[in-house]
Order: structure tokens, then sequence, then C-alpha cells
């Protein structure tokens, strides 16, 4: 859902990777959603509202995740951190989500994870087992490393993980291109 500038090349890496891809915009009929095991909601956060009744009537048991981010005022949580987005969204629908694709600019999730000199990582947060595992691949497929954060609580986490990067990017004049990388070693 959305065709916007994260919408777009995640459908279009989806495509490319031979997964079969429903384009949905606010002109496009709910029941398009019908049958569908992943619904990625990259609408702007304030249409959570309304794209919430289409995935309630017409989602099924699709998995969905919520790659917005409630931004307010001079880079502050848009829900004054008292809540996720995630959780908001979680709050209106039946299906299970998950946290993810958010904790970038439409540059990075656009960029060839061919051309980075190192994986980037891309965290997820879920409650559904089921649901996390399933996007867990999917960000995988997609040449990302996975870093499963924990709950769906997370989501609050990683919403402000995405305010220092808009900070730092939008902001503070840092490359478009800036992500996240886990490191670790093998040691205690």
């Amino acid at each position: 859902m959305g065709q916007g500038r994260v919408g777009a090349p995640l459908a279009e890496a989806l495509e490319s990777l031979g997964h079969e891809v429903t384009r949905w915009t606010r002109q496009s009929s709910p029941e398009q959603l019908a049958g569908q095991d992943v619904i990625l909601v990259a609408v702007p956060f304030p249409a959570v509202q309304d794209v919430a009744g289409a995935i309630n009537t017409h989602g099924g048991t699709a998995v969905v995740i919520d790659c917005t981010n409630p931004v307010g005022p001079g880079f502050t949580h848009g829900l004054g951190s008292q809540t996720s987005g995630a959780e908001h969204l979680q709050a209106l629908i039946a299906q299970p989500v998950v946290k993810a694709f958010s904790i970038y600019g439409y540059e990075v999730l656009s960029s060839d994870p061919s051309e980075w000199p190192a994986p980037r990582v891309m965290m997820i947060a879920g409650d559904d087992e089921h649901a996390v595992r399933l996007v867990d691949r999917l960000v995988t497929d997609l040449g990302w490393e996975c870093l499963v954060v924990g709950g769906l609580a997370a989501s609050l986490h990683l919403e402000h993980l995405t305010l220092l990067w808009v900070r730092l990017v939008r902001g503070g004049g840092h490359s478009p291109l800036l992500a996240w990388h886990a490191m670790a070693t093998s040691g205690a």
C-alpha cells in the first residue's frame, strides 16, 4: 500500500526477485488486498487510519509490514514517544504487524545492495513468530542483513533510530546513503 518513495522501490525490488506484487494506491480498490500473503504499508503516517479499514475488511490473514514513521514537528516522534506507530497500527487491525523498512530514507531503500561495501542491516520488530520469520526471509531476499530487535514494543526504538537518521541526513548534511551495520565477534 503506497507507491511513493518507499513503496515503489520496495515493490520493484520484490518484483525483480520474482515475487508477485499488487500495487495499491488511494485510487485502488480495497478488494485488491484480498488473498495477499503480505501487505506493506508505505503511506504517510496520517493515512494509516484510512488504510486500516481496508486491511481489516480485505486483508484476510496477511502479514502486515509497517514501513511508516510518525514524524512530528522538528524531527520529533509524532505520537509523543508514548507508543510506536506500529503498535498504533496493530491496535487498528486484526492481522499481525511487523515493523520493517522504516529506519532509513528512500535513498537507502532504493539503492543496489551489491554496491555496498558491507551488508546493510534492516532491524525489524514483531510479536507474531510466523510473521517475523516471513519478514526476515523477505528482508534477507532483498539483500539486507536482518536483525530482529524484539517484540512490537521495540518498534518505538526503531522509530527513534529513524529520527536519528533523519536528523543526521535531512538536518545534518550527512550522506543520504548512511546505513547501519551490525558487527559482532565470535568471542564472549
